[in-house]
């Protein structure tokens, strides 16, 4: 039977009957933030967790599941895959497609790259946001390597989409320069600490290692003409956080106040932040209830336009109705997906897959004329199509000075479509599909989920794949799901 937890609003909250207390020789190597982080990481337990959150983390697993499947056939990850191929061990964790076992960090590295080249997994739409199952391999490797079942790897899926979101609630990565997977490496690592199993100081000392050596992604990762390496950055960070926990099991020790002390992450990298609202709901709804799902692929700010047009076509509009279209946007969306980044050439005539899905004009383009905005719109035949080019031209794209200043509870989109008959249809959207406060159905998972696996994952074997994923909440043993992961292909190619 699915185990069941508690309706409490939270888990394992950080105050004085959880918070770890150093001796001290230890309190004067750690810092309070440390701390608090690995004495919460430490204290959850799945039957605290609330069933909210379990249910939230299901739909997710099994989202970030169909996501990596999706992108098996892309070179990247193929490159990731081979990488991993090479390391095989009888004593390992299971990569995507590859028979045997192979080294864990690199199983996280490659399983993370699959999960992420689409743009497709979920998405917390907040200032230090991202993409928060990235760290679900992380999770997938730590639970093999130990034989968990789903009660751990739930706590530590918890564990680690509380940790991200209580750091992207607080700090703008963006405006600071650096890229999302500066707190993913951070979420990755208590996440595979609470699945490993590691004492409160292993995890601090865990995480001092993390901060010291993945919180500088830049964010130039993502201006002008982008490359591979946007989908590989959260693999990188992942990888190092995964390898910090398991160093810190063995014995090893990281750099001192890593967060709080001079030229730590506070006075270089975030500018300071707590961790007291760990575990605790944000407007009634925890971490992995808040993160949105992605139903087109594209950027998530991208995602109301994609609905929006493949509205239109769906009308029966087509681009030969339309004189220009203006959109207006908040700042994020326009300096990520619209020009703001003295990119506008790149974003309206993309010359690669990883521009055209961070570009509004294609996403636009391609959902008013094909009506769909799925894999098949970044294929190199459609994304430099010069049919796009005239279409995207009609596009105009504004930074909206009062969109963006609710722009982290209201992702407002503003489209002004002027006809050639004199007509202009204004379209005001404030939330996408996906968002918590305009959910998915279970209908719409599990389509998009079936169209990831359609021509890659035999009926016989989705049909249990699937079963898996739907009870993951049951499962005692997670074997089975794993070997599912290695067998969706027997070959490469």
């Amino acid at each position: 039977m699915p185990r069941r937890g508690s309706t409490r609003a939270h888990s394992a909250a950080p105050d004085a009957d959880v918070h770890w207390r150093f001796d001290d020789e230890r309190d004067r190597f750690h810092d309070d933030t440390t701390a608090t982080l690995a004495a919460w990481t430490q204290a959850v337990r799945r039957d605290d967790t609330p069933d909210s959150a379990v249910q939230a983390l299901t739909w997710h697993h099994l989202d970030t599941a169909g996501c990596a499947v999706g992108a098996l056939y892309a070179a990247p990850v193929k490159a990731t895959l081979e990488l991993a191929a090479e390391t095989a061990t009888e004593r390992g964790a299971s990569a995507l497609t590859v028979d045997s076992l192979v080294s864990p960090e690199l199983a996280v590295y490659a399983n993370t790259a699959a999960v992420r080249y689409l743009d497709f997994n979920d998405n917390y739409f907040r200032m230090g946001g991202g993409h928060t199952s990235d760290i679900i391999p992380a999770c997938w490797a730590a639970a093999e390597l130990v034989g968990a079942d789903s009660a751990r790897l739930i706590e530590g899926m918890y564990v680690g989409y509380e940790t991200h979101m209580a750091l992207a609630d607080q700090v703008n990565l963006r405006d600071r320069g650096w890229d999302y997977p500066a707190f993913i490496s951070v979420a990755a690592t208590t996440a595979v600490s609470k699945i490993l199993g590691l004492t409160p100081d292993q995890t601090a000392h865990a995480i001092a290692m993390t901060d010291t050596s993945a919180t500088t992604p830049l964010g130039v990762t993502r201006v002008g003409s982008l490359g591979n390496w946007k989908a590989l950055a959260s693999s990188h960070a992942c990888a190092a956080g995964f390898t910090a926990a398991r160093l810190a099991q063995r014995g090893v020790t990281g750099p001192s106040r890593t967060i709080e002390a001079h030229r730590g992450m506070w006075a270089l990298v975030t500018g300071e932040f707590s961790m007291d609202r760990l575990g605790k709901p944000k407007d009634g709804y925890g971490g992995p209830e808040r993160s949105a799902y992605k139903l087109h692929v594209s950027d998530f700010t991208t995602q109301i336009i994609g609905q929006e047009f493949i509205g239109l076509h769906r009308e029966g509009l087509t681009p030969g109705d339309i004189e220009s279209v203006h959109i207006r946007v908040p700042w994020v969306a326009w300096s990520e997906c619209g020009g703001g980044q003295n990119d506008h050439d790149q974003k309206w005539d993309p010359q690669t897959r990883e521009t055209a899905d961070h570009s509004i004009p294609h996403v636009a383009s391609v959902a008013l004329l094909d009506g769909f905005v799925q894999t098949s719109s970044y294929t190199d035949d459609r994304f430099l199509d010069p049919a796009l080019r005239p279409i995207m031209a009609k596009i105009s794209v504004e930074a909206d000075e009062e969109i963006t200043e609710q722009w982290v509870e209201k992702p407002t989109n503003v489209l002004s479509v002027k006809l050639r008959n004199g007509q202009t249809r204004e379209i005001r959207t404030d939330y996408p599909r996906g968002h918590h406060l305009n959910p998915p159905s279970k209908d719409d998972l599990l389509g998009k989920f079936h169209h990831q696996c359609h021509g890659v994952v035999p009926e016989s074997r989705l049909d249990h794949l699937l079963d898996v994923l739907v009870t993951l909440d049951a499962q005692a043993d997670l074997a089975p799901f794993f070997t599912d992961l290695r067998g969706i292909r027997t070959k490469l190619g």
